[in-house]
């Protein structure tokens, strides 16, 4: 998750405080996501997802036909 955030944001020359500005969370919880220090609530990530457009939780489309 933290890697495919990192990748948003960079695509959009963004840094983890224009991140958090944009998602109304602390610089510091942003932070702590891309550092893979805890993982962030679903509410969360939906504020992530939204302030980016992209999603960051997978969701039972992308998973892989079961055999």
């Amino acid at each position: 998750m933290a890697r495919r955030l990192k990748a948003a944001m960079t695509e959009r020359g963004l840094t983890h405080r224009d991140l958090a500005e944009l998602a109304d969370l602390g610089h510091r919880t942003v932070g702590r996501i891309l550092l893979g220090d805890g993982y962030p609530d679903l509410a969360t990530m939906a504020r992530l997802e939204q302030a980016i457009d992209v999603e960051l939780y997978p969701s039972r489309w992308h998973r892989h036909p079961r055999a």
